[in-house]
């Protein structure tokens, strides 16, 4: 996989997990290194996911960043750079003529264990928008990057505890998923972390 990404303040998890997921096909299939652009995959997400509304930095689904890549493809990072001073900018034109090379069709993966396992044993990335706790950040700190997945009868979900990752392996040993986050390459395990 390519080099973890920081979502900086910016409400693109959604996206950064699509990212990644891309650069990792892309180098697969073309032997390309490609910084894909989370931004322009982060503003079309939310124009699918907000279609008849105004939106900011609201966050995105990973459906919504899904079929944006889906129907407008992404380009380079270099073309639309992630600039947070154009989170609720349109892309020009050059970064959507650009984008028609890159397109994917998604691949649903049932979320259970088995058919996880067996996407990744097909060298395939799983990305999973999941619920977090409030105290997940901490708790990964203090745990060496191990998160748990919250209760959730005792836990309030809103959009802010909403996250997405990517899912790149699996230990059969501990029994513990390994998912790459976007919390940047300063966060604990270079922002890889276990999920229990």
């Amino acid at each position: 996989m390519s080099p973890v990404e920081q979502l900086e303040e910016l409400g693109s998890c959604s996206a950064n997990a699509v990212a990644g997921v891309l650069e990792y096909l892309i180098k697969r299939k073309y032997n390309i290194d490609m910084d894909v652009s989370r931004l322009f995959i982060y503003y079309n997400a939310r124009r699918i996911d907000y279609q008849h509304s105004s939106f900011g930095d609201s966050g995105a689904t990973l459906t919504g960043g899904v079929r944006a890549v889906r129907k407008y493809g992404v380009c380079d990072e270099k073309i639309w750079p992630y600039d947070i001073k154009l989170v609720n900018k349109r892309p020009g034109s050059y970064a959507y003529r650009a984008a028609r090379r890159y397109t994917a069709r998604p691949v649903r993966v049932p979320i259970n264990l088995p058919s996880i396992k067996t996407s990744l044993a097909n060298g395939l990335p799983v990305t999973l928008s999941l619920i977090l706790s409030e105290s997940a950040d901490s708790e990964s700190k203090q745990n060496g990057g191990y998160i748990s997945i919250p209760n959730l009868s005792t836990t309030t979900v809103n959009n802010s505890s909403m996250h997405s990752i990517v899912i790149c392996g699996y230990d059969e040993r501990t029994q513990h998923f390994l998912v790459r986050n976007s919390w940047g390459e300063q966060w604990v395990n270079r922002s890889k972390t276990i999920l229990n």
